[in-house]
């Protein structure tokens, strides 16, 4: 290519990004009583699903002891501050059976 072509491309790359309008995202909602909104508990229930099924246990099972390592009742009562280490635990969640059937029991969680 010769540079006259290679300006010309450039020039009109740069005419598209102006053009092109980047879709504005709202900031996040906070609950006003601090535990997950609704869109942040829509994806930890995903993400329970998606551990439950990779690890070949139930959901109730990963529910649980998401439950015990944050020591909450139930999931929708985790703080909306602990929302990324709900992700990162149960993406670094290795289950075997054992782990599942002794300390659940127990309410003992091992990380």
């Amino acid at each position: 290519m010769t540079p006259k072509i290679l300006r010309t491309l450039c020039a009109a790359l740069d005419a598209a990004k102006e053009s092109i309008s980047l879709p504005l995202f709202a900031p996040r909602t906070r609950c006003s009583n601090g535990n997950l909104s609704e869109s942040e508990l829509t994806s930890v229930c995903a993400l329970i699903a998606y551990t439950a099924h990779q690890q070949h246990v139930s959901e109730k099972e990963v529910r649980r002891v998401i439950e015990c390592a944050f020591g909450k009742n139930d999931v929708s009562e985790i703080e909306e501050d602990n929302y990324k280490a709900v992700i990162h635990y149960l993406v670094d969640l290795s289950a075997d059976e054992d782990f599942f059937k002794d300390d659940l029991r127990t309410g003992e969680i091992y990380g």
